[in-house]
């Protein structure tokens, strides 16, 4: 089955990620304002302490550097929908894919280029929300797979001079309709990401320095994660998995009746079992896709720079923001340069 570039498009949308963590407060965004007396503002800020732990808000966009398993499994998506028998041309490979050969297959594969045209019709009396929902999926995954957001936690230890930190990534952020939510990494079975012996320097004029470090990021678990918890309950809230939200849009027995009765052959049991094992077998070929992704982590090799404040006391540093992330992310053999990656955050 081809794959159109008309529903590419789809795929290419920011989806932009900026909420709050519960046990970070509101951590606001841009300006430095603060100063610490002799009327600079930011640029007069005295640094007395940056020890402690500070809540992070990271952003990143991975529109240049997207690991291409992640295209298979999204052209997955756009496979059932972009021809113009779709999705009963789809339907029926998955069905005739898990027959065992003999003549009832051999007659479905025959019949099916004029079954495929007819059985649309049909679909939008007993599946009109087939299609509309595979698009869904499709779109809402492309987006999260490019753009996500990670929370994490900056721990920096020592004196001005000395300054060390350890960053932890433990939690990702998925928005919809303006709304946000966050999926604590040990909630899932997944291990926080973790580097130590950072050097972090806070100089006078209030500009953060967060040193070289690389954060191996397991993006399969994170995307399945995002799938399962974020993007399907949206769909069907009752649903458990892929497959079963794919199967409360398609009714396998109507499927089954209708091939059955052009085919002239086997019972309608026998494609309507066909259709969920079809199902089935989609659902299972997208998370082991999924889960081929951490075969290999996606290495965020990365430095940061920041504004940060100090507290009403100008003891301690109290917010940070305008953060940027530079460096590069690999996967692979493969490696690009982090761009359009952000962060701010405030003290715990």
């Amino acid at each position: 089955m081809k794959t159109a570039t008309k529903m590419m498009f789809v795929l290419t949308t920011a989806l932009a990620t900026a909420a709050g963590c519960a046990d970070s407060g509101d951590p606001g965004g841009g300006g430095g304002g603060g100063g610490g007396g002799g009327g600079g503002g930011d640029d007069d800020v005295d640094p007395a302490s940056a020890q402690g732990l500070y809540r992070l808000q990271n952003e990143f966009d991975l529109s240049t550097n997207m690991p291409g398993t992640v295209g298979t499994v999204v052209n997955t998506f756009i496979n059932a929908t972009d021809d113009g028998d779709d999705p009963s041309a789809f339907l029926l490979q998955l069905a005739i894919d898990q027959l065992d050969d003999g003549p009832i297959k051999s007659a479905l594969e025959g019949a099916a280029a004029v079954a495929a045209g007819t059985l649309n019709d049909y679909l939008l009396d007993w599946a009109p929300d087939f299609v509309s929902t595979i698009i869904q999926i499709g779109d809402q995954f492309g987006q999260v797979a490019r753009n996500f957001g990670i929370n994490s936690v900056l721990k920096v230890d020592g004196a001005p001079g000395q300054y060390t930190a350890t960053h932890t990534m433990d939690a990702i952020r998925v928005e919809y309709d303006s709304t946000s939510e966050i999926y604590a990494f040990d909630d899932y079975d997944i291990d926080d990401i973790v580097a130590t012996s950072i050097p972090v320097t806070w100089n006078a004029t209030g500009k953060l320095t967060i040193g070289q470090h690389t954060m191996p990021v397991p993006y399969g678990a994170v995307l399945r994660l995002a799938l399962d918890e974020a993007i399907l309950p949206r769909i069907d809230p009752t649903a458990n998995g892929l497959d079963e939200v794919l199967l409360g849009v398609i009714d396998c027995e109507a499927f089954g009746e209708y091939v059955q009765g052009v085919i002239g052959l086997g019972s309608v049991s026998t494609y309507e079992g066909a259709c969920e094992l079809g199902i089935g077998f989609l659902a299972d070929f997208i998370y082991d896709k999924i889960s081929d992704l951490d075969g290999t982590a996606l290495n965020f090799d990365m430095t940061g720079e920041a504004r940060a404040t100090a507290d009403g006391n100008n003891e301690f540093m109290r917010e940070i923001s305008r953060g940027e992330w530079t460096g590069t992310i690999g996967y692979g053999s493969a490696s690009g340069a982090i761009v359009d990656a952000s962060f701010f955050g405030n003290r715990m």
